[in-house]
């Protein structure tokens, strides 16, 4: 996050980028040139789950990873 509580976005995939704002408007300089990979947002999924249940959790990291 920035100092004026914005947040710079790049597409690992083609390099476009997007800001966000703290009053949820977000400025996107360019079109992605790539469709959507579902398999992508899955991943991106569970990796946020197991990293909530780390922070959040007492348990070790692999049991945490065999329940998920």
């Amino acid at each position: 996050m920035n100092q004026n509580g914005s947040e710079y976005w790049i597409c690992v995939k083609c390099q476009t980028t997007a800001t966000s704002y703290l009053d949820l408007s977000v400025i996107v300089c360019e079109d992605h040139t790539h469709l959507p990979d579902e398999t992508d947002k899955e991943v991106l999924e569970m990796r946020q789950i197991l990293k909530r249940k780390a922070i959040e959790g007492s348990s070790p990291i692999d049991r945490i990873v065999e329940e998920a």
